[in-house]
């Protein structure tokens, strides 16, 4: 059996590169994520419609150690359909021990974004490939571009949240630091509701101990939101509590369409885990004839998922497969149709 000092003293160097990479890994908590501070912190801008801008900056994944620089990087996007989707994503490549590299590349999908396949742990295979999404972009061809950086930047562990300067701290699966709370802190519930603010105020506590509230982000070629429409989050201790409806004018679609809603969920509401939940689609709400039908939509752990269908009469369509053939026959209902997630739950990253 040998042993061996990675770093004495020698003449003949014998450190290997995965050995910092591993040390690293601890000291970033094992966290994907960008260098605070450092150059334009990876900064992402659209240049027109043809091209996706990626500012100077450095990228750590499993301890890898990725420098932008020079001005960065521009990714030149083939935009060939009306609608294309985009993920962006970091690929490590150790394949080949003499040529290990690093490179930006994307998938592109005209109905969803595409998954990128993570690859290989490096601490675990030291000569894998491994790859870590970057961005999403959305893309109506000549029309407009939706860039949404999904990669965080990594804070500092000396910083702590607003308002609990002595609050210890440690992040979370997201990179993101949350507040330790100790079992004496959230003991004393009555203290906790007392006019006394030197705790932190009355939403800073509930935040603390995991209440919070937010909002889906979507984007659609249905329609905006109507007056009947709903979208809130709520977080209740691990678990987020999610209800969103979208009024539609159903008289305003077109027959033979393709028609698509994506979601982002934010951070702090993500799932632990890629979660299926149903999307409801109610036809004549309120009608003693209403109907329901559903979808399956899955949002992954990076907090994206989308639904899409195409309006027409063939048995393999989601929606109106029995009353819809032509924009003519498209049912003159005065009452509601609601397209939506009821009061779904999934359990928090």
């Amino acid at each position: 059996m040998a042993i061996t000092l990675i770093r004495k003293n020698s003449d003949t160097p014998n450190v290997r590169n995965y050995d910092d990479t591993r040390l690293f890994r601890y000291a970033t908590y094992g966290k994907t994520g960008i260098i605070k501070d450092y150059m334009e912190e990876v900064a992402m801008s659209a240049v027109g419609y043809t091209t996706l801008h990626i500012g100077t900056g450095e990228i750590v994944h499993q301890g890898w150690q990725v420098e932008i620089n020079s001005g960065g990087v521009d990714i030149a996007l083939e935009n060939y359909d009306d609608y294309e989707y985009y993920s962006i994503y970091l690929e490590i490549n150790l394949s080949i021990p003499s040529q290990q590299k690093a490179e930006i590349k994307y998938l592109k999908g005209n109905v969803a974004y595409p998954v990128i396949d993570p690859g290989d742990d490096l601490t675990r295979i030291p000569s894998g490939t491994s790859r870590t999404l970057l961005a999403h972009i959305y893309l109506q061809k000549n029309t407009s571009i939706n860039v949404d950086r999904i990669i965080n930047v990594l804070p500092y562990m000396g910083e702590v949240s607003k308002g609990s300067p002595t609050l210890p701290v440690y992040l979370d699966s997201n990179g993101n630091l949350q507040p330790i709370i100790s079992y004496q802190g959230t003991s004393h519930i009555a203290e906790y509701a007392s006019d006394d603010t030197s705790k932190g105020t009355i939403e800073e506590r509930l935040t603390a101990m995991g209440f919070n509230e937010g909002v889906l982000t979507y984007n659609t070629n249905i329609g905006t939101m109507s007056s009947n429409g709903e979208n809130s989050l709520k977080k209740m201790g691990k678990f987020a509590i999610c209800t969103f409806r979208l009024g539609l004018n159903l008289q305003s679609l077109s027959a033979s369409t393709d028609y698509y809603i994506n979601f982002t969920i934010p951070q702090g509401f993500r799932p632990k885990q890629a979660t299926v939940v149903k999307f409801l689609y109610v036809f004549n709400e309120g009608s003693s004839t209403k109907e329901m039908c559903a979808l399956d939509l899955q949002f992954d752990t990076n907090g994206t998922g989308s639904i899409s269908f195409r309006t027409g009469a063939s048995s393999s369509n989601k929606f109106y497969s029995d009353y819809l053939t032509s924009s003519s026959q498209v049912p003159n209902h005065s009452t509601s149709r609601i397209l939506g997630l009821y009061n779904v739950a999934w359990e928090i990253a």
